[in-house]
């Protein structure tokens, strides 16, 4: 085949055929660059006030100041009520004792008191001397204020039945103790025996006893001393 050969003219243009049906709607195309911002417009009208906003939080304190200097006292305030009392709190340790305080003045003597009953009369060198022997001798209101001797264990014998007032010395100068007879109402009581008294009470070889008669409380008592 020869080299291609110039192009002819242009032809005249047909004419237009007619529309073909619209194709379906291609992909979107890349956007565009963004045009130039156009001239601002006139302001509007002010609106009218919208409502308060809320409150903002509070800020942090600031620091203390230095304290200023004291100002003038004030009026005394009327005196409150008084509160109630408080229960009694529990009792201190006891305190250091004090000092002794000075001597009073002595006082008044007081009103002699009565005197009391006259004791029983002691023996004086006047008694008239008993001297017991073989028979027996049982004491009797015509013995008081008598020593009596006796060589005998069980004599003199005492009754139950003696006056108040009846009072005698019993020497023993036996070589043997004596010993009273035994009695049933009436007690012998002494230092020895004690308050509970006894029925008989003896005497050591060579001792002497004073007997003394006395009813107290309803009983009759022969104390032994």
């Amino acid at each position: 085949m020869g080299p291609q050969g110039p192009q002819g003219l242009a032809g005249v243009d047909g004419i237009d055929g007619i529309d073909g049906a619209t194709g379906p709607m291609g992909p979107q195309g890349l956007q565009g660059l963004a045009g130039a911002d156009g001239i601002d417009g006139i302001d509007g009208a002010t609106g009218p006030q919208g409502p308060a906003g809320a409150d903002g939080v509070d800020g942090i304190d600031g620091a203390t100041g230095p304290m200023g200097p004291q100002g003038p006292q004030g009026l005394a305030g009327v005196d409150g009520i008084d509160g109630i009392d408080g229960a009694t709190g529990p009792m201190g340790p006891q305190g250091l004792q004090g000092l002794a305080g000075a001597d009073g003045i002595d006082g008044i003597d007081g009103a002699t008191g009565p005197q009391g009953p006259a004791g029983a009369d002691g023996v004086d060198a006047s008694m008239t001397m008993t001297t017991t022997d073989a028979f027996a001798l049982t004491l009797t209101s015509s013995n008081t204020r008598q020593i009596i001797y006796s060589q005998n264990t069980t004599m003199p014998a005492f009754p139950e039945n003696l006056p108040d007032g009846f009072n005698c010395v019993i020497v023993n100068y036996s070589n043997g103790t004596y010993t009273s007879n035994v009695l049933s109402s009436t007690k012998f009581y002494s230092s020895a025996i004690g308050n509970a008294g006894a029925t008989t009470f003896s005497i050591p070889p060579g001792g002497a006893v004073n007997v003394y008669v006395v009813t107290t409380g309803g009983t009759k008592r022969y104390f032994i001393q």
